[in-house]
């Protein structure tokens, strides 16, 4: 993330399949000075990471979805962005995506349910880190 950009000024594209956490986590963080990109799935997460003009700095994502699971669109994602961030989150042990990370690959894991505050100390701590 770029040195002017500040924590509360980052772009954060959103994607979960469960409507009710999709809706709430875009709140919250709405709530606290963040631009939120909320796509309708996975797939249109893609386009927009090709679409959308400004830097996205953080893919917040659930692992397990439909059509299109959070580590391959994390990949996908980074290949278009490969500066933008990434947070899964699930609520399954974190063993279903220890198996799809390639060695050396560094996850961040916030586990379903969280709080609000679960979900904004884990976004200010993977924006925070260097590149």
């Amino acid at each position: 993330m770029a040195a002017s950009t500040t924590l509360q000024t980052a772009t954060i594209l959103v994607v979960d399949d469960e409507p009710a956490i999709q809706q709430l986590s875009c709140r919250i963080l709405k709530m606290h000075g963040y631009t939120v990109l909320d796509p309708r799935h996975a797939v249109h997460a893609i386009q927009l990471c090709k679409q959308y003009q400004q830097p996205i700095h953080l893919l917040l994502t659930d692992v397990l979805m439909p059509y299109l699971h959070g580590y391959d669109l994390a990949v996908q994602a980074r290949a278009l962005r490969p500066e933008m961030r990434v947070l899964f989150m699930s609520g399954y042990e974190d063993s279903h995506l220890l198996g799809r990370v390639a060695p050396g690959d560094s996850i961040t894991l916030l586990q379903k349910p969280f709080s609000a505050d679960d979900l904004l100390m884990k976004v200010r701590e993977v924006l925070s880190r260097p590149q």
